[in-house]
């Protein structure tokens, strides 16, 4: 079980992530809990020849090196009409360089490789949220647990367009295929949004290992039920092994009281 965390102060863990193998040969997720900079990741590998772990891990390593990096004067001034964009901007410019990362690695047996990916990146008052295929973020807030990403997915756009039937009638290999991804030639658009936090706030971000096997009322029910990011996390990942999983899972949990102190002093829009 591949696992990192972040106490920061007291004894609860404010964010934490697991990732566990299951019942595969091999463990194509990966994560990163990135707290000095406000930024939490979830990628959800694919292709053979051990090509998932190589994407996923390239694609959360080219992220995280941009946040960490200075500023390069790319980012445009702040909008008045809006304000969040240049965090959009930012967070554009991250998976964009992660893309053209696995996509130039993509050679020989690594040819096929992709990889999803679910980001939250904690800006004092803000959460800026952004994904590609089906990696998914969510938010408690107050008990009421809300989905903040639509999967980029075959089965995801045929329940948009309400065709019931071919979902009742699809092969299993139809219902894992993702609509965008990071990948040579892919659709690698991200959706990215902004959202207000406020205090009590639990973020989690998480592979289809977890959410194939979890409804939202048992997700809910743990992020509320246990003490701590880290707890809340194992028993996440735990509760979807059990329920049958056949995939890796992996749970990123954040407390929003995770964002940096920096952030929190300022409060203020900057990206």
């Amino acid at each position: 079980m591949r696992e990192s965390r972040d106490e920061g102060e007291g004894e609860k863990m404010l964010a934490s992530g697991v990732s566990f193998v299951g019942r595969r040969s091999n463990n194509e997720d990966t994560f990163r809990v990135c707290r000095d900079l406000g930024l939490y990741l979830v990628a959800d590998g694919m292709g053979g020849h051990e090509g998932g772990e190589v994407a996923s891990r390239l694609a959360a390593e080219a992220v995280t090196r941009f946040f960490a990096g200075k500023r390069d004067g790319t980012n445009p001034a702040i909008d008045l009409d809006d304000p969040t964009r240049a965090f959009r901007h930012r967070m554009n410019l991250a998976i964009r360089q992660a893309q053209r990362e696995v996509e130039a690695a993509a050679r020989g047996d690594l040819a096929e490789m992709g990889t999803t990916l679910a980001a939250l990146w904690l800006r004092g008052p803000l959460a800026i949220v952004a994904h590609v295929g089906d990696s998914r973020v969510y938010r408690l807030r107050g008990g009421s647990l809300t989905r903040l990403t639509v999967d980029h997915s075959f089965v995801a756009e045929l329940e948009s367009a309400g065709a019931h039937g071919l979902l009742a009638a699809l092969p299993g290999d139809f219902s894992a295929m993702v609509t965008r991804c990071l990948a040579p030639a892919a659709n690698a658009q991200p959706d990215i949004s902004v959202h207000p936090t406020e205090p009590g706030d639990i973020f989690l971000l998480c592979s289809d290992g977890l959410t194939d096997v979890l409804e939202d009322d048992e997700i809910a029910e743990i992020l509320d039920g246990w003490d701590g990011a880290e707890a809340a996390a194992h028993e996440l990942t735990r509760a979807a092994y059990e329920a049958g999983s056949q995939d890796n899972i992996t749970a990123v949990v954040v407390h929003a009281d995770a964002a940096t102190a920096t952030d929190a002093v300022e409060g203020r829009i900057q990206a």
